[in-house]
């Protein structure tokens, strides 16, 4: 059974995808930082290919969100990820502030019907990834909306119906 840690999330074509070793990879290849684009996508697809399936018809968008994630990975910058779900991250170690977060987070949706992916990220790495030090910190469609505080329930809201409302 794999674990958890194993499976990372990329946007390919505007869909979340779930890829097995990503994080494996990005450690891997951490050092290749400032070689081309090209070189490193291509290594990335075919050490990814061999544990994910991935169509030859999108071989080229999986690759391209692979080198999104290795620049990020490394702390360049990345034009932002277009995903046609409502994202939500909750970036946090698991304190109380960040559980009730996410609770609210879950409640929200739920009392205004509204679908999307949250993700309640614990990882200290990933976590950095996001440039934060402060948690809990919300991250909607890839915009941090707040970090190193509880945000009310209705400034929340907006946020969520915010993002509802431009996609």
């Amino acid at each position: 059974m794999m674990s958890e840690e194993e499976l990372s999330y990329i946007v390919v074509r505007g869909i979340r995808v779930g890829i097995i070793s990503l994080k494996t990879v990005l450690e891997e290849l951490s050092t290749w930082k400032g070689r081309k684009d090209e070189e490193i996508a291509n290594l990335m697809l075919v050490k990814l290919r061999a544990r994910n399936y991935i169509p030859s018809s999108v071989e080229a968008e999986y690759k391209a969100a692979f080198l999104r994630e290795f620049k990020k990975f490394v702390g360049e910058p990345v034009p932002e990820e277009k995903t046609s779900i409502l994202n939500i991250a909750i970036l946090g170690p698991g304190c109380p502030s960040c559980d009730q977060l996410e609770q609210m987070v879950m409640s929200i949706l739920t009392e205004e019907n509204i679908g999307a992916e949250v993700e309640h990220i614990r990882d200290v790495r990933e976590i950095a990834s996001y440039g934060m030090v402060a948690t809990p910190a919300l991250v909607i469609n890839g915009k941090i909306k707040s970090y190193g505080r509880l945000p009310s329930k209705t400034q929340i809201k907006d946020w969520i119906k915010e993002k509802t409302y431009e996609r």
